[in-house]
């Protein structure tokens, strides 16, 4: 999958964001509407479609108007598959050329959330489902995008609440448990606070960082960066594991102690 967000050949586009409840998916939908107007010049329209959480509607139709992007609502209506597919239509309409659907979490995984999430899947055929994961949940994090894009397929990944330290942790353990590709970071409150993710940007990890079932395999070590290959004059020739970010493969790969030497530089 790639990291960049596929739009349709003929619009309107349509987004599905999914994920437990509290991942942050209708505050990071708003984010998301905002940064494609912004960046691919599109002209988003955001779906209201969590029909069980109370005040879910009000607060997308509220951070619609922070961000001037309208919200197509049916306060009256409890049958989300309808509403995604009244939302289409109505973007249609309206020129809109991306629907951004706003989904229904739980506090867990459950089969009637997959079953409405697959239903309203099969209605409205979104061109990207993405996963709307809270970093700061750790392990757990893994498991629900396991379990997501088991059940469902998601095609990229949307972590939120990340600071320094969740940042890599989360990022390389969900990456490599789903092989899915991580498209969008959100950094903090502010609806601007949200960046496509490069994963050129992400240091290699120390093996603390890999996920618990592969650590326990592997000798820990401490305070060093990885390279991508050998022939390096500062290698101490010992091997130790990381998953390569690009492949997603887990490599064997030695230390070196020079470092400033910049991640991905061969020479």
């Amino acid at each position: 999958g790639s990291s960049k967000l596929t739009f349709a050949s003929a619009p309107p586009t349509v987004v599905m964001l999914v994920g437990l409840q509290g991942a942050g998916k209708t505050t990071n939908g708003a984010k998301l509407a905002g940064l494609i107007k912004k960046q691919n010049g599109k002209r988003p329209l955001l779906a209201a479609c969590d029909v069980y959480r109370p005040a879910a509607i009000t607060q997308l139709q509220v951070l619609g108007k922070q961000i001037d992007m309208p919200v197509y609502a049916e306060e009256d209506n409890k049958n989300p598959v309808q509403i995604a597919k009244n939302a289409v239509k109505a973007a249609v309409r309206g020129l809109n050329d991306v629907v951004i659907i706003d989904t229904a979490g739980r506090l867990q995984i459950d089969d009637a959330l997959m079953q409405e999430l697959e239903n309203i899947t099969k209605e409205v055929k979104p061109a990207e489902t993405l996963l709307v994961i809270d970093a700061m949940t750790g392990q757990d994090a893994v498991t629900v995008a396991e379990s997501f894009d088991g059940q469902l397929g998601v095609d990229g990944i949307i972590l939120t609440k990340l600071d320094g330290d969740a940042r890599g942790g989360a990022a390389l353990s969900v990456r490599s448990v789903t092989n899915k590709p991580i498209k969008y970071i959100g950094m903090g409150e502010k609806m601007d606070a949200i960046e496509p993710f490069d994963y050129r940007e992400l240091e290699p990890f120390s093996v603390a960082y890999l996920p618990g079932y592969l650590t326990d395999r592997y000798e820990h070590v401490d305070n060093v960066r990885f390279c991508y290959d050998c022939g390096h004059e500062h290698c101490y020739t010992k091997t130790v594991p990381w998953i390569d970010i690009f492949t997603n493969k887990i490599v064997a790969t030695h230390i070196h102690d020079n470092m400033s030497r910049p991640f991905g530089d061969k020479t």
